[in-house]
């Protein structure tokens, strides 16, 4: 948890990027902490989009200041582009969220509301100092809400949907952003203390797919 304050607190971007690996390793025993194959199979998904994403990071801000050059803000050149796509690719959004669907689904409850909700703070906060207002932004925002609120239609399994969901709201916290690092702040916390419920709920019940909702409630529904 203290590398999300390290990225917060961090001067530099060399500083901030050391911090979210320090969150990626971290998070990888959470992920493994199951001891079953989807778990493992996770695993090695998150950790190479991870990197590759890292490897991008990194890249959008070492080889402009070999140059002399300064990040500037939005998407007007094509480093900050560089290093808002890595970010993206590191929250899920999309058109980036190829991973998080499948991820989401070969790990428990627990690993999915951290995934879903503190892993995507250190990005976030990333993503304020280079986030500028533009028709790329409504674009992306537009798509996110789109994926989220589509993708999730013809799921049976309850953590492809809340992922879906996330991608969703990932789109409106975009959105918050931009007018305000305090409108992103309340809706991030609103976001979290219901995911938390919901969450929370499902992994007590031990519900993993619609079917066990629908058997549960007594409804007689064949969910494919």
């Amino acid at each position: 948890f203290m590398s999300i304050f390290m990225v917060a607190s961090s001067p530099s971007w060399l500083g901030s990027w050391v911090g979210l690996e320090i969150n990626l390793m971290s998070f990888i025993p959470m992920i493994l902490s199951r001891g079953v194959v989807t778990s493992v199979e996770s695993c090695v998904k998150y950790f190479l989009v991870q990197a590759f994403s890292s490897i991008l990071l990194i890249l959008s801000v070492l080889l402009p200041m070999s140059k002399g050059i300064m990040l500037e803000l939005g998407v007007s050149t094509p480093w900050a582009f560089m290093l808002i796509v890595s970010l993206l690719i590191k929250l899920g959004a999309a058109p980036f969220h190829f991973w998080f669907p499948s991820v989401s689904s070969g790990i428990g409850w627990a690993q999915n509301f951290t995934l879903m909700t503190w892993q995507k703070i250190g990005p976030l906060i990333l993503l304020n100092y280079v986030w500028g207002f533009s028709p790329v932004l409504l674009m992306l925002v537009g798509l996110s809400a789109y994926v989220g609120s589509v993708g999730g239609l013809n799921q049976s399994s309850l953590r492809k949907l809340m992922a879906y969901s996330s991608i969703n709201h990932l789109g409106w916290l975009m959105v918050g952003s931009c007018f305000g690092l305090k409108f992103s702040v309340i809706y991030f916390i609103i976001y979290m203390i219901s995911n938390l419920g919901l969450v929370g709920v499902l992994w007590y019940s031990g519900f993993y797919y619609l079917s066990q909702v629908y058997y549960y409630s007594g409804c007689q529904f064949n969910v494919l």
